[in-house]
């Protein structure tokens, strides 16, 4: 297989087990943190699920919107970088058209 194909197969995936654990008007949590520069943001997504409990769903909000995920202090994040406008509301909407799902989302 070729590297391209490859990686259709993992956001193919990704977006299978997005639309598994996603169900129609779910909240997902943002957690923003911005490098010392100001220009790069690191967001990071999860679903709460049970009282006190929340599935990180970052990796595979990566995979399916395109942007790349790091590791950074201890946990992956969606490296974004360059805009003027909320992080955040750029992924809900990317998300909402591949799911399909009308969502909503809370910003900490």
């Amino acid at each position: 297989m070729s590297k391209a194909s490859d990686k259709r197969d993992e956001i193919a995936r990704s977006l299978e087990s997005l639309k598994r654990t996603l169900k129609e008007g779910d909240r997902i949590w943002f957690t923003t943190e911005y490098a010392p520069s100001g220009m790069t943001r690191y967001v990071r997504a999860f679903l709460p699920v049970e009282r006190g409990e929340l599935e990180h769903l970052t990796g595979l909000i990566a995979d399916v919107t395109g942007y790349p995920c790091k590791d950074r202090k201890g946990t992956w994040a969606i490296v974004m970088t360059g805009f003027g406008y909320s992080g955040s509301d750029y992924l809900i909407s990317a998300l909402m058209h591949k799911t399909g799902l009308k969502l909503s989302y809370r910003d900490f």
